[in-house]
């Protein structure tokens, strides 16, 4: 497969990115190319004949899939205030590790990739403004004094981005993100170790720990939704950790009171 590239056009200072790449294989003249209308053929044929209930191209039809539970990343709000401490006691790389993980987490949740493509183009005033990498949403976050003394402290004079993670230029290899991603996440293993977490720390656990955090504190899930760039809801609710049983067991108290009240009476 050819490499596939993170291109960084966009109108208006917009943050517009995707991930692009061409596979060599596909190339015009290759024995790929000179197969792909018999594959396409081939392939529309088995549409019809699947449609038509043909069980010779159903082969799994007999098979009932069931999807298994995304596993949660999200750390209660106190473990997010010791990742901010550990800072002090780090090394340099995982002291920016760690600011890069507290920076998502004071943004909304902002994940990673979008961070490292953010520009001065993307500040507007008291807020960032950029759309995500995934799925092309709009997002616009208000800046904290926490984002904003994160942003002054790695500002560089006539660099291209806000933050030293990727290349300063116009196009990046996305071997080259994955590379700073992997990185990223190598320091963040170790502050989680040297904290004694029981998961593994990663730059995604910043989203999934903002999420559920916000969701704990009784903001609407539609609220996060839009915080966090989803396109639904049930997306959403993938991120948010259950709640916990003293909440769960106030609301039983809001529902049941009267009738409770009643049958304590009686009795």
């Amino acid at each position: 497969m050819g490499r596939a590239r993170l291109a960084l056009g966009g109108n208006n200072g917009r943050n517009g990115r995707r991930f692009r790449g061409i596979p060599e294989r596909a190339k015009a003249g290759s024995q790929f190319a000179q197969q792909l209308p018999q594959q396409c053929a081939c392939h529309v044929q088995c549409r019809r004949e699947r449609q038509a209930g043909n069980p010779r191209h159903q082969p799994f039809s007999h098979l009932q899939l069931t999807r298994e539970p995304t596993e949660k990343r999200a750390l209660p709000h106190a473990v997010t205030m010791q990742i901010a401490a550990a800072a002090l006691i780090c090394s340099p790389e995982e002291r920016q590790a760690i600011d890069f993980y507290i920076f998502s987490y004071l943004a909304c949740g902002m994940p990673f990739a979008d961070m490292a493509l953010l520009t001065p183009k993307n500040i507007h005033g008291d807020k960032i403004v950029y759309h995500r990498v995934k799925n092309g949403v709009r997002v616009s976050v208000g800046i904290t004094p926490g984002m904003r003394f994160i942003i002054d402290q790695y500002h560089r004079e006539g660099a291209l981005r806000l933050f030293p993670i990727l290349p300063d230029t116009k196009e990046v290899v996305h071997e080259v993100y994955k590379s700073c991603l992997r990185h990223n996440n190598k320091c963040l293993k170790k502050v989680g170790e040297m904290l004694g977490l029981d998961i593994t720390l990663t730059t995604y656990g910043a989203r999934h720990s903002w999420a559920s955090w916000a969701h704990e504190l009784d903001i609407p899930i539609a609220v996060i939704s839009q915080a966090l760039g989803h396109t639904s809801e049930k997306t959403t609710r993938i991120y948010l950790a259950a709640l916990s049983q003293e909440k769960m067991n106030d609301a039983n108290r809001k529902v049941t009171k009267g009738v409770d009240d009643f049958i304590c009476g009686v009795a």
